[in-house]
């Protein structure tokens, strides 16, 4: 029995199949390795462009209402941030699953619709509770589809 075992594992076709498979086996995962280090990378560049963003609701929080504050510099915010995020959107778009593209760009044109409305009006809205809470909402749906693998 044991030299039935030794026969086989011997013969070259055993060889040439266990090799077969292991390199398949290896390059299967090496393919899914820099596959997944890819989207990460996305990702941290993607979560990047919006930090700006985060970073100025929630400084517009701890320092109390616009109008008490002195306001921010629109023109700056729209060519840095606004053309920075844009880019991103682009960039990750070929990370977001066929099925999740268009609740992917939905979520883009609703902040894009918000923040240019705050660029026309030079503020935040005042015709809704808590501007902050939207704003923040808005980025989180779109960063909702970067999540790391």
């Amino acid at each position: 029995m044991n030299d039935f075992f030794m026969s086989i594992i011997t013969h070259p076709a055993f060889s040439t199949a266990t090799l077969f498979i292991g390199f398949l086996v290896g390059n299967h995962f090496s393919i899914y390795r820099d596959r997944r280090q890819e989207f990460n990378r996305a990702v941290a560049g993607f979560h990047a462009a919006f930090a700006p963003a985060l970073a100025q609701i929630d400084l517009s929080k701890r320092h109390g209402r616009s109008d008490v504050s002195p306001a921010p510099d629109v023109e700056k915010f729209r060519s840095a941030s606004l053309l920075e995020q844009a880019t991103a959107i682009e960039t990750f778009r070929v990370f977001v699953p066929e099925s999740q593209k268009t609740k992917y760009q939905e979520a883009w044109e609703n902040y894009r619709s918000e923040v240019a409305f705050g660029f026309v009006t030079n503020s935040l809205r005042e015709d809704i509770d808590d501007p902050h809470a939207m704003y923040d909402n808005l980025i989180h749906n779109i960063l909702a589809f970067a999540k790391s693998k």
